[in-house]
């Protein structure tokens, strides 16, 4: 038996809006998509259609999340009995807005990017 999604399930399923969605399915765009009542109903297995609205060669282009890290060094002074009570207490005082980092010396930048299937690049310093 045939399952169904609602407008809003595809929504989540293809990130783009429920509103869109709705368009797809009024423009007959979504195979097997039937209004019922005031709502659509979409079979589960439907694909998401192209995006006529991009270029041809934006839709020959895949998908990739790229992710930048910087990290910035600022030293504190902090007074304790040893070393391992003195991050003790900067952790504490990070943590609860004590100590707070300005914009300071950029110590790294380092890259990264994945496809979302397992493909990726390891960081590297740029």
């Amino acid at each position: 038996m045939l399952s169904y999604i609602s407008a809003k399930e595809a929504a989540e399923k293809w990130s783009i809006s429920q509103r869109r969605v709705a368009i797809l399915c009024s423009e007959e765009r979504i195979k097997g998509a039937m209004m019922v009542g005031n709502m659509w109903i979409i079979p589960a297995n439907a694909e998401k259609p192209v995006d006529k609205r991009t270029t041809r060669k934006d839709r020959d282009k895949r998908k990739f999340v790229v992710t930048i890290e910087e990290m910035i060094s600022q030293d504190y002074v902090i007074y304790a009995n040893n070393i391992s009570e003195a991050l003790e207490i900067a952790e504490k005082g990070y943590k609860e807005g004590e100590l707070v980092l300005s914009p300071g010396e950029l110590v790294c930048k380092q890259i990264s990017a994945t496809d979302g299937k397992n493909h990726s690049v390891e960081w590297y310093e740029f």
